[in-house]
């Protein structure tokens, strides 16, 4: 078969693009064009994107690269009629549409990555001027798609509320994790500290890897970590590390923390320096108020540190009985969850370690494969 795959928001650090979208792209392509070499592959990636694109020209002799002209100013022309083009140009049997939505000029065979629908569910959390792609793009993806891929329960769960999409339309892939890079070091205090040094800060710390927006429940957390400075059930010297760039309405999550000098704001940081932060955490903390998969929760297990998280949406999935849970909505209980997993550091990280082995890249791929064989190209 050829199969197109689209990589538009493909993990690129040169420009920033750093969420897990773009991690679930990259690596997918990474696995499916290591593991299968019968199938033709046709990967459209951005201009800015050339850099990612020449990783995988010579992966395999079956690979095309497309390059998009994503210069094109007018958003709806680029992003459904110029693509739908470019698509429709290379014949594909059909094309895997890895980011919530398929051009709305594209009309041929599909599968379709779903990450979550949490706009649909709270869409006070997000910002204005997403009418079109909410009340229009995504739905028609949705309907037109051969086969949906959720990438949780918690996601097919909410396809079938939302959008009444039946059950066996939908088939649930988990994101994987790279065990070779994300792993816990026996003997950490002197690497970390080499590669942290640019942030100011030295362990102690608990750390928060992520968007920095209002659904990531950053006052709560600041105000947990607060409580435990006053309470003294934090050694002196700790801090709180919130690591990530700045999202929608920021702005009061840094007032909150403006008076407190143990917590300190990295900006946006590289994966290399995300895996030496987490590495040197004492907790790995995320109460967030809702998440389709929550991938940093299984990065840092997998780094071998203690995580707390909260008990909503798809974090009981990713963290399994390896982590300490709270509720999202109450800071005293987010306190005491780290205060547990202070305590619980040693079985913590063996837990997490072992449970973030259950989730790989080369399983997302293959499960990925078992979905296209079932794609008929007629």
């Amino acid at each position: 078969m050829r199969i197109g795959i689209d990589c538009r928001n493909i993990l690129n650090q040169e420009k920033g693009r750093g969420a897990g979208v773009g991690h679930y792209i990259y690596h997918l392509v990474k696995e499916l064009t290591d593991l299968d070499k019968d199938n033709q592959f046709v990967l459209f990636f951005e201009q800015d994107d050339r850099n990612v694109a020449k990783e995988f020209k010579n992966q395999n002799s079956k690979i095309k690269i497309t390059i998009l002209n994503s210069k094109i100013k007018i958003p709806f022309f680029y992003s459904h009629i110029y693509v739908s083009w470019k698509i429709i140009k290379e014949r594909c049997d059909f094309v895997h549409f890895t980011a919530n939505v398929i051009p709305l000029l594209y009309f041929g065979k599909s599968v379709l990555t779903i990450h979550d629908l949490v706009i649909y569910k709270n869409p006070d959390w997000f910002p204005e001027g997403q009418w079109f792609s909410r009340k229009v793009v995504v739905p028609v993806s949705i309907k037109r798609a051969t086969s949906v891929i959720a990438i949780s329960e918690t996601t097919k769960k909410d396809l079938i509320e939302i959008f009444k999409v039946e059950s066996a339309k939908i088939l649930v892939v988990p994101l994987g994790v790279d065990l070779t890079k994300y792993q816990p070091l026996d003997n950490p205090n002197s690497i970390i500290n080499s590669r942290i040094q640019k942030f100011g800060l030295t362990p102690p710390y608990i750390i928060f890897v992520g968007t920095i927006e209002p659904r990531k429940n950053l006052i709560r957390l600041i105000e947990a970590f607060q409580a435990l400075s006053n309470s003294m059930e934090l050694d002196s010297g700790y801090q709180l590390v919130i690591a990530g760039g700045k999202g929608w309405k920021y702005e009061p999550i840094f007032e909150a923390a403006k008076d407190n000098q143990e917590i300190i704001f990295t900006g946006y940081i590289t994966e290399q320096e995300k895996i030496a932060l987490m590495q040197g955490a004492e907790v790995f903390a995320f109460p967030s108020l809702y998440e389709g998969f929550a991938l940093p929760v299984l990065e840092a297990m997998a780094c071998g540190v203690p995580v707390v998280c909260s008990n909503n949406s798809a974090l009981p999935e990713v963290g399994g009985e390896a982590v300490i849970y709270c509720s999202a909505e109450d800071s005293n209980d987010i306190a005491r969850a780290i205060s547990e997993a202070l305590a619980k550091k040693e079985i913590l990280s063996q837990l997490g370690r072992k449970h973030a082995e259950n989730f790989s890249w080369v399983r997302t791929a293959q499960e990925t494969i078992e979905i296209y064989e079932t794609i008929d190209p007629v």
